[in-house]
């Protein structure tokens, strides 16, 4: 389906069908729906604008555009135009493929980004990560199309301005503080925006002219008087259009100006270009094979690919659905071996690279598990990435039976998960032992509540109190009576560990019985 994005914004069938699975995905009123679709767009736009503000910025967009895999065009799946619509699951991944390279784009600025929307639009942050999350994928097509069909950098960030401008109305002060412009105090920018695409094609037909240093030229001769978002969109377009625009204009005349400087611009342009994403990168292992899949520059990269996961395949085939295109970007990252060594400790787990996102998926057998596997992919990746454990699921292993239940103390070694009092029910049968025992030999005494020392001490307080209650009314729930057990929480105080490392605010957020 071929589509302006502008018909997002205009009332029409595109519009209306998108308001309806906003309210239908994400629980709103039209009116509301309305107003996330025109801010999310905007602050996509906005955020996509800024990104390709410098040249490794706009190669990055460029590619992470291109390779993103979307199955399916998204509009055509929100309308019921496509086969992929027979899948109610596919609906569910358009969100979730979009929320998962929403930090490709927005960088760590993501959730100020999600907060901001749902501030100006009286909703939620939930609401408003779905609009973006839905939105992405869109957005994304669109350009990925215009790509597909021949454009490069500089048709791409002349569209990317014209589109920008459309929207900059809702580029607000609020908006733009959000998205992390360096200046945000703006005013008119719908006028001044408006040069940005005249002023970006004559730049680019100026570089095919004349010798690259004329650029800087062109650059300052705009006037000074342009509002700060229309200066930096001004100059963004300047700057990409001459960048990017050398090697389509210089193209048409090569054959009548081969010593010219904009032959030697254009062979830098032609150089191969260097990454510091994975694209599309990603394996997924099942108790059959190992498939890795990804777009690679070329058959070296792709070798080392294979070799380093024929370690993670332990002895299962192979499937090699690599594919190589000259066009992409080469890898600046390599360390293959390094990457694919690191998962034979978490056999259950597959990762899916977009761009500068690693997402995870799968299960491990611990929160400490997940958090090591987090934290070591970081170590090997480097700041440079982001790591998305969202879809990493902890399938933790029944708790045994306490080995000794007669002691005056017990450490009933149940842990709690952040801020929260619920009992996990991995535990029941630990419970169910100790409160089979307390009947039978008739026990009494304290449940005692514990924390570590981060945090507030007074919410630790509380916190611990409702934990040691939690537990208290489980026994009772076990036939433990009622008058035998209390439940006191003591907050921060009387650690039996170091709170200064992670392993002894561990112990010291703990559960005992105590004999009274």
């Amino acid at each position: 389906m071929n589509f302006d994005l502008n018909q997002l914004l205009q009332q029409g069938p595109v519009r209306e069908f998108l308001l309806n699975q906003v309210g239908k995905q994400l629980g709103v009123t039209n009116e509301t729906g309305g107003n996330l679709l025109t801010k999310g767009l905007s602050l996509i736009l906005g955020g996509m604008s800024q990104k390709a503000s410098s040249t490794e910025g706009a190669s990055s967009l460029f590619n992470l555009i291109r390779n993103t895999n979307l199955q399916g065009n998204p509009l055509d799946i929100l309308m019921g135009k496509s086969d992929v619509t027979t899948n109610s699951n596919n609906l569910n991944n358009l969100f979730e493929l979009g929320k998962n390279i929403l930090p490709s784009l927005f960088g760590d600025r993501t959730d100020v980004v999600a907060s901001h929307l749902a501030t100006s639009t009286n909703t939620s942050p939930a609401a408003s990560k779905g609009i973006l999350g839905l939105l992405l994928p869109i957005v994304f097509s669109f350009f990925k199309d215009k790509i597909s069909s021949g454009f490069g950098l500089s048709n791409f960030t002349n569209l990317l301005a014209e589109q920008t401008r459309a929207v900059s109305t809702e580029l607000d002060t609020g908006a733009l503080t959000a998205l992390g412009f360096a200046n945000n105090s703006f005013s008119d920018v719908l006028s001044d925006v408006a040069k940005v695409g005249t002023v970006s094609a004559a730049a680019a037909h100026t570089a095919t002219a004349r010798p690259a240093s004329t650029t800087t030229t062109t650059v300052k001769t705009e006037p000074a008087k342009s509002s700060s978002l229309s200066k930096w969109l001004i100059g963004a377009g300047i700057v990409l259009a001459a960048l990017f625009g050398i090697k389509s204009c210089s193209d048409k005349g090569s054959t009548t100006t081969a010593n010219a400087p904009a032959v030697q611009t254009t062979s830098a342009a032609e150089a191969v270009k260097v990454s510091d994403g994975l694209g599309n990168l990603a394996w997924e292992k099942t108790d059959k094979d190992l498939t890795v899949s990804g777009t690679v520059q070329n058959d070296g990269i792709k070798a080392n690919i294979l070799d380093a996961f024929k370690g993670l395949a332990a002895g299962l085939p192979l499937v090699d659905k690599l594919t190589v295109d000259a066009e992409a970007d080469k890898f600046s990252f390599n360390n293959f071996s390094g990457l694919a060594d690191l998962f034979k400790d978490f056999p259950g787990v597959d990762g899916a690279f977009a761009d500068k996102v690693f997402n995870l998926l799968g299960e491990v057998n611990s929160e400490d598990a997940k958090t090591s596997l987090v934290e070591k992919a970081k170590a090997l990746l480097g700041n440079l990435f982001t790591v998305n454990a969202d879809k990493v699921n902890v399938n933790e292993p029944e708790a045994g039976v306490l080995a000794d239940m007669s002691l005056s103390k017990l450490d009933l070694d149940i842990m709690f998960a952040t801020a929260s009092s619920e009992i996990n029910p991995r535990y029941f049968r630990r419970l169910n032992a100790l409160a089979q025992y307390f009947v039978e030999n008739k026990r009494a005494g304290e449940i005692s509540g514990y924390t570590d020392n981060v945090g507030d001490a007074a919410a630790n307080q509380q916190l611990s109190e409702q934990r040691a209650k939690s537990v208290r009314d489980y026994l009772i729930k076990q036939g433990v009576p009622a008058e035998s057990l209390t439940a006191v929480g003591y907050g921060q105080d009387n650690p039996v560990a170091d709170n200064n490392t992670e392993e002894g605010r561990k112990k010291n957020r703990r559960i005992e019985f105590n004999v009274r």
